[in-house]
């Protein structure tokens, strides 16, 4: 009797902070690698390579280490990430030689393909938590985790002139998630969902007959708002690919075109900032709306964004910058928001994990094809991928509206 304990006290913050930390130390090392790197000299296709390093492992870690990792528990799989990431990283104490810092960024990328997977399945685990309001605390905890990385590295820029002090102060995130996934991570209680959620109860726990109706509704309100709605899978594969090209893109070119620019790197980080911040309050915004209401914020969103990159490679004012990294934080919030409701709902359903680590290889793949292909134009044009992805955003727009719209059915 004293292993069961009530099913309902999981907590969800260690989830938050967990989340909120990695997401703070990736985006002080994602501004400042291309930068520093280009300082060194190094020419524009190997800063894409060096960039996207994380990105070559983590294309097919998720996958692969989610098979393995469901012989574990969640909390093992998060503990092994954090602990092999904070290895990586500390090599930078060591040597940040261009090849060296490759290495170890494919290192994190395969560690943290435990780590994603297992955050979000820790939430569809728990079928008898509000997932909605948890996919709203989720989505948040890695989205201010991303402003508050922008605004560290912008504190730490504007007082430390040495740029390379970011690489060995950005572990103490990881230093913080390792005691974190160890003391305070609670292995989540999964119950298969197509039992009696009743039955298992009363088996397991001896619930009041109160909870049982709560959880019963939690369930049922959503799988009813999951189910009705029938849409292609080819749906979220073009969000998710709209969403990567867009992050992907602007991660390289614009703090290069910053430098060329010669913008102060504080400036830089800042105006990443208001990108994050703007994404994260349409990410909340947007957690509330229905499904319906966000297939058609999806279609507008989509062509407004392809326009915005057209101003992008046109402008070089710092303040139009800011008003255009806003407009385009808001749009990819919708964008991958609707993305990542549908995949944490179809994981949901099918009482599995599948659908998160399948989700997180193709991110990573479409981050290192959209690394890698910036990359290449750099030295022809820095602007020139800002116009392609005007191109190809619109193009994806057009397809959605004209031929993926028709056979999304909302069974009211």
């Amino acid at each position: 009797m004293n292993k069961i304990k009530r099913i309902d006290k999981w907590r969800f913050w260690p989830v938050f902070l967990l989340a909120f930390n990695y997401l703070a130390n990736v985006n002080i090392l994602g501004l400042v690698i291309p930068i520093y790197y280009d300082r060194l000299g190094i020419a524009s296709i190997y800063i894409a390579i060096i960039s996207s390093g994380f990105t070559i492992t983590y294309i097919f870690s998720p996958r692969l280490l989610n098979k393995i990792s469901q012989r574990w528990k969640r909390k093992t799989s998060i503990i092994i990430a954090m602990g092999g990431t904070l290895g990586a990283q500390l090599t930078y104490f060591i040597s940040l030689n261009p090849l060296f810092f490759l290495i170890a960024r494919m290192i994190e990328g395969f560690f943290i393909g435990f780590f994603w997977t297992n955050i979000q399945s820790s939430i569809s685990d728990n079928i008898f938590h509000d997932h909605k309001k948890l996919t709203v605390l989720y989505n948040l905890a890695w989205n201010m985790g991303a402003v508050f990385g922008f605004i560290f590295g912008a504190i730490i820029s504007l007082n430390i002139y040495d740029i390379s002090f970011l690489f060995v102060i950005s572990p103490v995130f990881i230093i913080f998630n390792v005691i974190i996934s160890i003391l305070l991570f609670r292995e989540p209680s999964k119950v298969n969902n197509h039992m009696n959620t009743g039955e298992s109860i009363v088996h397991q726990k001896h619930q009041n007959n109160k909870q049982i109706l709560n959880i019963e509704n939690i369930q049922n309100d959503e799988q009813h708002e999951f189910n009705m709605m029938d849409f292609p899978i080819l749906y979220p594969i073009l969000l998710i690919i709209i969403f990567c090209f867009t992050r992907g893109v602007i991660n390289i070119i614009f703090p290069l075109k910053s430098e060329l620019l010669d913008f102060q790197i504080y400036l830089i980080y800042l105006a990443n900032f208001f990108l994050s911040i703007s994404q994260c309050i349409s990410m909340t915004l947007i957690s509330f709306l229905s499904l319906k209401s966000l297939k058609k914020y999806n279609t507008l969103s989509i062509p407004i964004l392809g326009a915005l990159f057209l101003f992008m490679g046109l402008n070089s004012n710092y303040i139009i910058f800011i008003i255009l990294l806003i407009f385009i934080g808001c749009c990819i919030g919708f964008i991958y928001g609707m993305a990542l409701k549908l995949i944490l709902n179809l994981n949901l359903k099918n009482n599995t994990s599948r659908y998160s680590s399948n989700f997180e290889g193709f991110i990573g793949f479409n981050f290192l094809l959209s690394t890698i292909i910036s990359g290449f134009f750099i030295d022809i044009q820095i602007d020139i991928m800002f116009y392609l992805l005007f191109v190809l955003i619109l193009g994806f727009g057009l397809t959605i509206f004209f031929f993926i719209n028709k056979k999304i059915k909302f069974n009211l």
